[in-house]
């Protein structure tokens, strides 16, 4: 039922978790100066892996608090 055109993310086995969370402790944030919506199509697995301030997002979009249970967030 599902095809690789629904392929939105990508998810790491328990192994990888902890190598990417261990080797990437240091990695520097990089500010979104891409606009992802020039895109026709989804963003490639680069640019879905950059790591982002959550602060400075909810401070940006005003959306939803990463620090804060997002289930209450939701329903309010």
């Amino acid at each position: 039922m599902l095809n690789d055109e629904m392929l939105i993310g990508y998810l790491a086995t328990p192994e990888e978790e902890e190598e990417l969370l261990s080797k990437h402790q240091n990695m520097e944030v990089i500010p979104d100066t891409i606009d992802l919506t020039e895109f026709g199509e989804l963003p490639s697995e680069q640019l879905l892996s950059v790591r982002t301030d959550v602060d400075e997002d909810y401070r940006k979009h005003k959306f939803l608090d990463l620090n804060k249970p997002l289930l209450i967030q939701v329903l309010t």
